[in-house]
């Protein structure tokens, strides 16, 4: 029964869901319009039989069980905090913010001497591995003579 109130919960939030995808513009009022959208109050009416089939009669089917009158009220109750989120959404203040020629100037001038940095960066770990390679060979050298000039000496 877990799993039935899971997904009727899941289902129905995505229902509540497309009212506030509706109003995205500061809008408040999720339910203007929705005469003028014969469409969408289809679809609703399509999806809201077919998610009270799926838990209350195809249960065998979609392994769904069906719930009391309860967890329906449970189960829309709780859905419909999505109402809530949209509102909040709704309520902060959001503005479109568009750069300056001058902002957008900066910004790449920022970007190229971010690049520059690094490859400086790279072109002098570069070198240190190169000096690091050399003072390598140059004792590995020494070892090899001191090596020799101790076998002579023997």
């Amino acid at each position: 029964m877990h799993s039935t109130l899971i997904f009727n919960i899941f289902i129905w939030m995505q229902v509540f869901n497309v009212f506030n995808a509706r109003k995205i513009h500061g809008e408040f009022n999720m339910m203007e319009g929705m005469r003028r959208s014969g469409n969408l109050v289809i679809s609703f009416t399509f999806i809201i039989v077919l998610q009270v089939l799926a838990v209350e009669v195809f249960g065998d089917f979609i392994s769904t069980v069906g719930l009391s009158g309860r967890l329906w009220g449970i189960s829309l109750g709780i859905a419909a905090t999505e109402w809530v989120v949209g509102l909040v959404q709704r309520l902060i203040p959001v503005s479109d913010y568009v750069p300056t020629d001058e902002e957008r100037m900066e910004a790449r001038r920022a970007e190229k001497e971010a690049e520059a940095a690094k490859e400086r960066e790279e072109e002098e770990k570069k070198k240190e591995e190169k000096r690091q390679r050399k003072i390598k060979r140059r004792q590995e050298r020494q070892a090899r003579e001191a090596g020799a000039v101790g076998v002579a000496t023997a």
